[in-house]
């Protein structure tokens, strides 16, 4: 029973590493909420920047402060843990990453651990290679 529940929390902090790191990934202006997926029951926000394939910018001084400010409380909610990453989404030659959570109706997510090693390791890998000053 103990193995099963240390598994959980190495699967619960890799999680929250996707969280943190996201967050990190906005608060830098490496990504951006580029779109928003209405369901039945929830809202999920779609994440992306010119390391993903696509990036959103703002055509006014008034657009992009709206877009920091979107970004900085989704990275904030991300930080809370009230927005989870819940998947991605992929298309022909770009990306987003996709995060809802309980504030948007959805369900919070649980880590499987050998599965979310291995995303850990590719996510961090790809953050690590593209990240470029802003």
């Amino acid at each position: 029973m103990r193995r099963q529940e240390a598994k959980l929390d190495a699967a619960k902090s890799i999680h929250r590493f996707f969280g943190i790191g996201t967050a990190i990934l906005l608060l830098t202006r490496q990504i951006t909420v580029g779109g928003v997926f209405i369901s039945p029951g929830n809202i999920s926000l779609s994440l992306s920047g010119y390391f993903t394939g696509s990036g959103v910018e703002g055509k006014s001084d008034v657009d992009r402060r709206l877009l920091d400010a979107i970004d900085f409380v989704t990275a904030l909610l991300l930080i809370v843990n009230e927005l989870q990453v819940i998947g991605t989404y992929m298309t022909t030659g770009r990306f987003s990453i996709v995060v809802s959570g309980p504030l948007f109706g959805a369900n919070p997510v649980e880590g499987y651990t050998p599965t979310a090693r291995e995303f850990a390791r590719d996510f961090g890998s790809l953050v690590t290679t593209v990240i470029r000053p802003y």
